[in-house]
């Protein structure tokens, strides 16, 4: 059976957070695609003063080629409005029907997967890969022990990766320079856009 990843988020912008953790995700799963799924609205976080979704979406594209087998679905733009998992989640079974789904989530979204619609339907249509940003090692592997989807995680092995896309926002408000966050192509994007309060 075929195995797919799927990484959602804002990506605003994408980092080399966001590449550290694709990198071992591929590594480590061994999927046949690895999926880029920017949201169009993400219910828990306001878009106020951020990149619009086609943005983010061509920030995405500028990556792809560091990251083996990985491409942008774009589901989530082309659907608008809030983007919940659920609905994507059954997009994605009716276009591979015969393929494993794994989505990629963040340790601090494992007391929150209760505020997400249509809990736990999600585990109808994917298992859970879940990435170590706040715990690591046998901390996040007891953080997912005592989740009552349990059987259907499974925790990325690595170290954290202390960088967020809020940061790189206010380094770009500040006048920072955004190399040591950003790959190369990314910051001209944003220079060349004028995203998140930078100059050209």
């Amino acid at each position: 059976m075929k195995h797919i990843c799927c990484y959602g988020g804002a990506f605003d912008p994408v980092h080399f957070g966001h590449l550290f953790f694709a990198r071992r995700i591929v590594e480590s799963f061994r999927p046949d695609a690895l999926f880029f799924i920017p949201a169009y609205i993400t219910p828990f976080k306001s878009a106020q003063g951020h990149a619009a979704p086609g943005q983010r979406l061509k920030m995405l594209e500028l990556i792809l080629p560091e990251i083996p087998h990985s491409s942008v679905c774009t589901a989530e733009i082309e659907r608008g409005g809030f983007s919940y998992t659920i609905d994507t989640l059954k997009i994605l079974r009716e276009r591979y029907p015969q393929t494993r789904i794994s989505w990629v989530i963040g340790d601090d979204h494992l007391d929150r997967l209760q505020e997400w619609r249509d809990y736990p339907r999600h585990v109808d249509y994917c298992d859970f890969i879940v990435l170590p940003r706040l715990y690591e090692g046998a901390e996040l592997q007891a953080r997912i022990a005592a989740h009552p989807l349990n059987e259907h995680m499974y925790a990325l092995k690595s170290s954290r990766y202390p960088l967020s896309s809020t940061r790189i926002r206010e380094a770009c408000a500040n006048g920072e320079a955004l190399n040591a966050f950003v790959p190369g192509a990314v910051e001209n994007y944003i220079r060349e856009h004028h995203l998140y309060g930078s100059a050209r």
